[in-house]
């Protein structure tokens, strides 16, 4: 039995299905919405269609259980990564870079792409095992993770699961590469 107030709010709020339902559709409809507003697909000043669109994808989002699975073992990632960002930036504030500098390093390429392919191998590794499997601490037993014929539809919801499967993570590093590729071609002045 839950101990404190806060807890049991928690408790109640997660087996009424806020969680599970509508966390995933907020979200799903807020980016949606925002790409399709920054995009501007359908036209300049067209909220009721974005909205519309949003709405809908949004529900497709909450209802299908792979994909808000996915979504709510993704989003401890994300809030532990914007974490960190934001540690990054008061540490260089601290230190007396100004945040304008820190932004244009980054949105260099020969700064930007090696770190997502760094970012990218990082995560593969973590999730496969981590530092101590690749240094000897660890003894190696057998295969890691679930096997591709063995993946179920909740193992499709878990990025650790996903992103350790051998296609998966072959095929983020073959579009990282053609996308560095891409970005050289029509970058070149």
């Amino acid at each position: 039995m839950s101990a404190t107030v806060a807890s049991q709010a928690v408790d109640i709020i997660n087996r009424i299905g806020i969680f599970d339902v509508l966390v995933p559709f907020i979200i799903g409809a807020a980016a949606m919405f925002g790409i399709l507003e920054k995009v501007q697909i359908f036209g300049k000043g067209r909220h009721d269609v974005n909205a519309l669109i949003s709405v809908g994808i949004g529900i497709v989002l909450a209802l299908t259980p792979a994909a808000s699975n996915f979504l709510m073992n993704f989003i401890p990632l994300v809030i532990v990564l914007a974490f960190f960002l934001f540690i990054a930036l008061l540490l260089t504030q601290w230190v007396g870079l100004s945040p304008e500098f820190l932004i244009g390093t980054v949105k260099n390429p020969a700064v930007l792409i090696p770190m997502v392919i760094i970012l990218l191998i990082l995560i593969m590794i973590g999730f496969s095992g981590g530092l101590n499997l690749l240094l000897g601490y660890e003894e190696y037993s057998g295969p890691i993770g679930v096997s591709s014929e063995n993946l179920t539809a909740q193992d499709l919801g878990n990025p650790a699961v996903l992103l350790t499967q051998p296609q998966v993570a072959g095929a983020l590093l073959v579009l990282v590469v053609f996308a560095v590729i891409s970005f050289m071609i029509t970058q070149k002045k």
